[in-house]
């Protein structure tokens, strides 16, 4: 009845070697209103109304899950996001963009991975290798915003 292969075996081993390497998760019906700073992982399943920032800087990881929910800005070297964002992300190093992200806002980038179905309501802004990354929000995102709204 059931089959013992090696892709079920390995996608079982990497599923338990990340799940060990995740320092904070924030479950499916949590909500967490204020900022965040994290070392090395962070996954969301529920909803972060606040800004995310991690003190990792060589290898930090943000994921927000399908059924997670965003309402500020992240930067962190590594972003996957398959939720709903409402802000500016920033990925010093990488950024992937699921099948089921919905991002509004900005993303500052120097690798982006973006796969069919993603969707991005603001600008994607590639930032030169060896130049670090731009934290500062867009001014004059706020004057456009103003002007057409």
């Amino acid at each position: 009845m059931f089959r013992n292969n090696r892709e079920t075996d390995n996608a079982m081993k990497d599923q338990k070697d990340r799940s060990e390497s995740i320092d904070t998760l924030i479950g499916e019906d949590s909500v967490l209103r204020g900022d965040l700073r994290f070392k090395s992982c962070l996954y969301v399943q529920g909803t972060v109304e606040g800004n995310i920032d991690t003190t990792d800087s060589s290898g930090g990881e943000f994921r927000l899950f399908q059924t997670g929910r965003l309402i500020g800005k992240v930067t962190a070297p590594n972003l996957i996001i398959n939720g709903e964002v409402e802000g500016d992300l920033y990925a010093t190093e990488r950024i992937e963009l699921q099948a089921n992200a919905r991002v509004t806002g900005n993303i500052y980038y120097k690798t982006i991975e973006m796969q069919l179905g993603a969707q991005v309501n603001g600008q994607l802004k590639y930032d030169e290798p060896g130049a670090p990354v731009s934290i500062k929000p867009d001014q004059n995102r706020d004057k456009f915003d103003k002007k057409t709204g």
